[in-house]
């Protein structure tokens, strides 16, 4: 069995998720860091020993949620000496959409980055990233600009900063913990996973204090190709 948490949106959650499939899913609330242990509490219960792994979207994403649910799954993980597997936030929005929108050409989630920015990929409809758009922080704009020609299923909580050319189809859509426990349990089986020591955030943007100092942003490696 694995535990699923996601925290990188406003629209955090929890999911449980094991052979049987799903069978825990809870949203947090506007403030995961009160509601988050109580949550998780409440999914497993009695269950403790169950547990295989712990799945975690890693972003980008809100920098504060992010650390509060990565911080939580990776003490959980090395107390317990089980394994992590991370996830790109954009992938579990991008294999939301392909669930609500079945048959497109490419996928485009978006999230809201502020500033008229977004944090975007293009992905084709087996998951892997189209190179004309690599995960990263883009100006709306320029999303829009790489993708026009394409037939685009977009969505995400960065939909309304783009103006859509014509023939693109928005999708509702959010990165949830119960999408990320199915992605991460699939990779747990092919036998993915890392020790929760060596797991950290994907930013996709240097930190203020980075952008300052001229350093890079941290370096990321989910383990799986198109991630």
């Amino acid at each position: 069995m694995l535990l699923a948490v996601e925290t990188a949106t406003r629209q955090g959650s929890v999911a449980l998720y094991g052979a049987e499939g799903l069978t825990f899913q809870a949203e947090l609330g506007p403030d995961p860091n009160r509601t988050l242990a109580e949550t998780v509490a409440q999914a497993v219960a009695d269950r403790w020993s169950e547990i295989e792994a712990y799945g975690i979207s890693v972003g980008p994403g809100s920098f504060t949620g992010l650390r509060i649910g990565l911080s939580f799954v990776k003490g959980l993980a090395i107390a317990q000496k089980k394994k992590l597997v991370p996830v790109s936030t954009l992938e579990v929005l991008a294999a939301e959409l392909i669930e609500v929108h079945p048959g497109a050409a490419y996928y485009l989630p978006l999230l809201d980055a502020k500033k008229q920015e977004v944090y975007a990929a293009l992905y084709r409809p087996d998951r892997t990233i189209d190179p004309i758009l690599p995960r990263g922080l883009y100006a709306a704009i320029e999303v829009v600009a790489r993708a026009a020609d394409k037939a685009v299923v977009y969505g995400g909580d960065g939909a309304l900063v783009v103006s859509p050319p014509a023939g693109w189809v928005v999708a509702s859509g959010a990165p949830r913990a119960a999408r990320l426990a199915e992605l991460a349990w699939a990779r747990l089986q092919a036998g993915e996973g890392q020790p929760g020591a060596t797991v950290d955030l994907l930013y996709d943007q240097p930190a203020a204090a980075e952008r300052n100092l001229g350093l890079p942003a941290p370096p990321f490696d989910s383990g799986a190709t198109g991630s």
